[in-house]
């Protein structure tokens, strides 16, 4: 607890430290600090924006590897975790702990604050490029509705042809929503200039 508490002080002394020097710095998120250097996100997090990083602890990142059947845990998925564990801007307790709080991710999707388990006594580290805060759960990306089909229609591709027909209309409905607003202007006579 001492050796977190200075790190916090640390990382508030000036704001000299980025928020990727206090995920390294402490050592219950070793695990998630290898996933940062694995994914090339270590580049990133030392670039010009702000970020607040919900850092899974050791264990959580355990947990969750464990849950992978082999050769499933690949550069995709640890992405795709790293990517639901970083927001851009500045995010503090206060903010996050509010009811019915999300908390757009990097990845685009909104994670549900009423889902996340905050450590209390260690969150809230304000960086000089974001704030840290550790939770006890590494969190899986939800797929949206475009994922799922195309995850299933992966699984399944000679079971699913009403699948490919849903998913067909689907996409001719969106793009039919975007050509309503198409805007078509008059053509003007060379005369009118």
């Amino acid at each position: 607890w001492a050796r977190n508490w200075s790190h916090r002080a640390m990382c508030r002394r000036a704001g000299r430290f980025a928020v990727l020097d206090a995920v390294k710095a402490n050592k219950d998120l070793s695990a998630f600090y290898l996933l940062l250097e694995e994914t090339g996100y270590v580049n990133i997090l030392n670039g010009e924006y702000e970020y607040t990083i919900l850092a899974p602890d050791n264990d959580a990142i355990s947990e969750l590897v464990a849950n992978y059947e082999e050769g499933e845990w690949n550069e995709q998925e640890k992405l795709a975790i790293v990517k639901n564990h970083i927001a851009f801007g500045l995010y503090n307790m206060k903010t996050l702990t509010q009811p019915d709080s999300r908390l757009k991710m990097i990845n685009g999707k909104n994670q549900s604050m009423s889902t996340v388990s905050f450590d209390s006594e260690h969150s809230n580290v304000l960086c000089n490029n974001g704030v840290l805060h550790i939770v006890d759960k590494a969190y899986k990306p939800l797929m949206n509705i475009d994922e799922y089909l195309q995850y299933v229609r992966g699984m399944f591709p000679e079971e699913y042809e009403q699948l490919d027909s849903l998913y067909a209309k689907a996409l001719s409905h969106i793009d039919a929503r975007i050509t309503d607003y198409d805007v078509e202007f008059p053509e003007q006579d060379e005369t009118e200039s």
